[in-house]
This record gives C-alpha cells, structure tokens and sequence, in this order.
C-alpha cells in the first residue's frame, strides 16, 4: 500500500520550478486497479483512460499549507458511477489540457491504512483529504 509523491513533481518543487501551491488548480483523480504506479509517470496523459473512473471538473478548494503540510476541503463527484475506486492521484491542471496534467500524489490506500476499494453507485462520490496530502518542502 502507498501514499507517495510523484519524483518528478517533487523535483519541480525542490527546484522552486514551480507556482504556488496555494494558487495551483490542483484537481483528484479517481482511479481502478487496472493502473500501477511508476516513479516515472509525470503527467496524467500516464494514466490510461480505461483506468479513470472519474476526474474532478473543478479544483481542490481551500487549499492551505500548515508546517508544510498541504492540505484541501474533502472533494465531492456527483451522481458518481461505475468501477470500483482503488487509487487516487492529485494532479495539477496546468495548461489547460488534462492530459497534459502533473502527477502530483499518489495513494491507494483509506485513511485508515486498508487497501482503498469502494464501488461508486450513482451518488456523491466524497474523497476525505483528511488531515493533509503531503510536505510541499524540506
């Protein structure tokens, strides 16, 4: 079970090539078992569509960073359907192409450290960003 952040994206912030978190439209990802994880993927265009259950249509709001933690209000689909949801990823819309889209961060398990797997059934889909997604520094 993982909870990681892209190498790439990371390099991007240890190299200050990169905006403000606070200002980034940062979106979710809901994917199937049929997409693994590659310290080499960069950019959403890595992720093979028939692995996508859904893509937010709007960004993370409220997005803070506290001791370098950042954090989001929880992100909710509606009228949510189809395969079973067991990963995630945070990417960053960039240039207006979601293909084009940064990785940003990657999970595949529930905050309670159980393996992510929970069928959508037409209703609100709500991912919990619970208590931070990741250190943005040092």
């Amino acid at each position: 079970m993982t909870k990681v952040l892209y190498p790439k994206y990371g390099e991007l912030m240890q190299n200050s090539a990169h905006t403000s978190h606070l200002t980034a439209d940062l979106r979710v990802g809901l994917l199937t078992n049929a997409y693994t994880y590659s310290a080499a993927h960069t950019k959403l265009s890595d992720v093979a569509g028939g692995a996508r259950v859904g893509l937010a249509s709007s960004a993370l709001t409220s997005v803070t960073t506290t001791d370098g933690l950042l954090n989001a209000a929880d992100y909710a689909f509606s009228s949510l359907s189809g395969s079973t949801v067991q990963r995630v990823v945070i990417y960053e819309l960039d240039t207006g192409d979601v293909e084009d889209s940064l990785l940003i961060y990657y999970m595949d398990e529930d905050s309670s450290g159980s393996p992510m797997s929970t069928t959508p059934s037409g209703g609100t889909f709500t991912v919990s960003i619970g208590s931070g997604l990741f250190k943005v520094g040092g």
